[in-house]
């Protein structure tokens, strides 16, 4: 093998990222207190992906939480969270609320707040936004300064889910990049910006070539989903 190859499959391997981050989802009754999911109150995280935090059900926190970069927390319709504490959603992390939402404060350090119906917010003391953190509403109903009283049970529940696995490249990306996925079963692909608009889906079940001729040019989150869990790494898109 000459130099100019060894090169070219070095460059190759620089820009492929494998997602290996957990999926992390509430069942019947659960709280959200065990310490190796938050690990301190931080949510797991790293440069390049982070876990995803599906809130399934009606659940009670314990402390002051933090989601750090690439970190996504869903709040179903289904669920809930309740809690006399500050969340802080830091930049590039994400919350997506469709459920119910109580808390004292929410920090938005440059992250993203999308709030949804049915459920409603409320926020005991403020919010702050701050080094572009965006919140925003979309016909939920968002309270400052009523107290609430958390009506939770006290039960811990929380399982992990199997998240499905990804090999992107090249990242950054032209017109097209090719995605590799771990399993053959159908998986559904979402390219979401960064205002967590879905601008992109397809259904893969092998790898594939996915044409970004229509996007522009900018940060996109790829987010590959299944049956059993979501997994979600960033792209950036120049042509």
């Amino acid at each position: 093998m000459n130099k100019k190859s060894i090169s070219i499959i070095f460059l190759v391997a620089m820009f492929m990222q494998t997602a290996k981050a957990v999926t992390w989802q509430t069942v019947s009754n659960g709280n959200w207190n065990a310490g190796y999911v938050w690990q301190g109150g931080v949510a797991p995280s790293s440069s390049s992906i982070a876990d995803t935090f599906l809130i399934k059900h009606n659940i009670n926190i314990i402390s002051n939480l933090t989601l750090t970069a690439n970190a996504f927390l869903q709040i179903d319709s289904t669920g809930g969270i309740c809690g006399h504490y500050t969340v802080t959603v830091q930049s590039g992390a994400s919350i997506s609320k469709y459920g119910t939402l109580n808390l004292d404060v929410i920090d938005i350090p440059g992250g993203l707040v999308n709030c949804y119906k049915p459920g409603a917010v409320i926020i005991t003391q403020y919010g702050v936004l701050s080094n572009g953190g965006q919140l925003s509403t979309y016909g939920c109903a968002f309270s400052v300064g009523p107290w609430f009283n958390c009506q939770f049970p006290n039960s811990e529940g929380i399982q992990t889910l199997q998240t499905p696995t990804f090999v992107l490249y090249p990242n950054p990306a032209q017109n097209s990049f090719t995605l590799e996925v771990s399993s053959s079963e159908k998986q559904v692909v979402n390219i979401i910006d960064i205002s967590g608009k879905i601008v992109l889906t397809q259904t893969i079940a092998d790898t594939t070539i996915i044409n970004t001729e229509s996007l522009c040019q900018g940060v996109y989150y790829v987010q590959v989903k299944t049956n059993t869990g979501i997994a979600t790494q960033k792209i950036i898109i120049q042509h």
